[in-house]
């Protein structure tokens, strides 16, 4: 996710403060001095003797480009937002990195004006949302031992981004 619309944001905003590795599926078109990028499928299984170590953080900010594509590019899907996270969340355990954080989503959340407790028993209505909330849960098993985040970020939209409702209008 280094490469997405809040990985980007992230990169820029942290890159004076942190030494930052992204992984990502294609090279940026510039280098860039604010992180080093390791060109990483992470639709495919993890190789880890290319991860720098020790780390203080992993943040997981992936997604497949086709989650609106079922159920033709389901196995991606699933192997970004849940085989991915796995491996990257075992592999800081294993190097004793001290924090994950998942990027889920606030699709699970009923529309309206009543606030939703953090607690709240998921409900996902899509295949996305259902590997979203299976990560979630396996995360809780496999993260053990390291400080698990999961932030559900509601519509991201803001300066630079394409392809999306607020920026066509």
């Amino acid at each position: 996710g280094a490469l997405g619309f809040i990985g980007q944001h992230f990169i820029r905003s942290s890159a004076s403060e942190f030494a930052v590795t992204g992984l990502v599926r294609r090279k940026p078109d510039a280098q860039s001095d604010e992180a080093v990028y390791l060109h990483v499928d992470l639709a495919r299984p993890l190789e880890v003797t290319a991860l720098p170590e020790p780390v203080d953080a992993v943040i997981h900010l992936a997604q497949s480009n086709q989650y609106r594509r079922y159920p033709e590019f389901a196995d991606e899907v699933l192997a970004v937002n849940v085989g991915s996270a796995l491996a990257l969340a075992n592999w800081a355990r294993r190097t004793g990195c001290p924090h994950f954080i998942y990027a889920s989503s606030a699709g699970f959340n009923p529309a309206g004006t009543e606030r939703v407790a953090e607690d709240a028993r998921l409900e996902p209505e899509s295949f996305y949302l259902r590997t979203k909330a299976l990560a979630e849960t396996l995360l809780e098993d496999c993260a053990r031992g390291i400080t698990l985040t999961i932030v559900r970020p509601y519509t991201i939209y803001g300066l630079g981004q394409t392809c999306r409702q607020v920026p066509t209008i």
